[in-house]
């Protein structure tokens, strides 16, 4: 086998490491009645994640929508 058998693999590999990946997104869970951040053990329930749509249908799985909404913030940065 010659590196000219894999020639198809390296380009597909070349060609998604020149996409250009989705912005990341915080969700946060909120307490509609507080406004505030819903904590565990004091520390904010958030998520990191490049789709925000799935990360908040998970985020509110279970949960009563009517007390608990989510936010969605645009991260800046290295992460990018």
């Amino acid at each position: 086998m010659t590196m000219l058998n894999h020639l198809t693999a390296f380009a597909g590999t070349a060609i998604q490491a020149m996409r250009p990946l989705p912005p990341v997104f915080t969700v946060d869970l909120i307490d509609r009645v507080t406004g505030r951040h819903h904590c565990i053990a004091g520390i904010p329930v958030t998520v990191m994640t490049r789709d925000p749509d799935i990360a908040t249908r998970d985020l509110l799985r279970n949960r009563d929508r009517s007390r608990w909404t989510t936010r969605t913030t645009p991260l800046h940065g290295e992460l990018q």
